[in-house]
């Protein structure tokens, strides 16, 4: 089971293919709430959750974008503590967890890896609207950059396979 993760200052998305149940997508937005501790029982409880009952699901991986500074410098930081929160989280979970560069997961879902952000957003949320059927994601960027990252992941274990 491939899990991927978008993740702002305000919020973590966690998006995953049903591995059981042919075609379901699955969308959790998470507030960050400063990293307090519902946050991260949050964080927690819904990557165990996406693993409850898949006992047939032997290595469960989760994709999380690379955390990268075209912020300020708190921003930047913000954001390096949010993805290592759900590093952290995910390795206790169980997961193994893999990176996705930014660049590289926008050039296996959409085929080329550099836009301007406005491009960027419209490519992700056509892509997840296409392809995952939740609602969400036609007016949530950052939900649709989590499916996409989760597409990518499994794009990528397929190749490893």
């Amino acid at each position: 089971m491939i899990v991927g993760c978008d993740y702002s200052t305000k919020a973590v998305d966690l998006a995953y293919l049903h591995p059981l149940d042919e075609g379901v997508w699955y969308h959790k937005k998470i507030a960050v709430n400063g990293l307090d501790k519902e946050c991260l029982d949050a964080i927690n409880y819904e990557l165990e959750f996406a693993m409850e009952g898949f006992a047939l699901v032997d290595h469960p991986v989760i994709y999380i974008e690379q955390p990268w500074s075209r912020y300020n410098q708190a921003t930047a930081m913000q954001m390096v503590k949010v993805a290592t929160a759900v590093e952290v989280l995910g390795k206790l979970a169980g997961y193994r967890v893999e990176w996705a560069h930014v660049a590289s997961w926008r050039s296996a879902v959409f085929g080329k890896g550099k836009y301007d952000k406005a491009t960027a957003k419209r490519l992700s949320r056509e892509w997840a609207v296409t392809h995952t059927g939740l609602a969400i994601v036609s007016t949530d960027d950052n939900a649709a950059d989590a499916c996409c990252i989760a597409a990518f992941g499994e794009f990528v274990e397929s190749s490893r396979a």
